[in-house]
């Protein structure tokens, strides 16, 4: 069974230290993005000040609440601790590949590209296990 995405809240964790650009303007591209297309979300940085797992519960807490999904926006180390979570709590899960290799984005065709990876997040949909 599909849900449309337009039900979700995104909790996005958002990993300063991924990639090669700079995560202000990830996190303004994808708000403004999100913003236009009329989706909540609220984002969960990792910034060094709080340990990635506190981050990653509290973001799914958020997203447990709500009825929505927890969406990694960062490297594949983020995306790994994102899903473990998401798995085990049983959340929907998108990902905004921000790393500078981004493995599980190019193996699952995930733009690496923000703007194109905040669309596709925002249009698609979600299956039950």
């Amino acid at each position: 069974m599909s849900t449309t995405p337009e039900q979700l809240t995104f909790a996005i964790v958002i990993n300063a230290g991924s990639g090669r650009r700079e995560v202000s303007a990830a996190r303004d591209e994808i708000a403004a993005l999100l913003d236009a297309a009329g989706r909540r979300h609220r984002f969960f940085p990792i910034d060094g000040e709080r340990d990635i797992k506190s981050v990653v519960r509290e973001a799914a807490a958020y997203a447990q609440a709500s009825g929505g999904a927890l969406v990694a926006a960062g490297g594949d180390g983020t995306i790994n601790g994102v899903a473990a979570t998401a798995w085990k709590e049983d959340l929907a899960m998108g990902v905004l590949p921000q790393g500078t290799f981004n493995f599980f984005g190019r193996t699952h065709g995930i733009p690496g590209d923000t703007r194109e990876a905040t669309k596709a997040l925002s249009r698609a949909t979600t299956c039950q296990r």
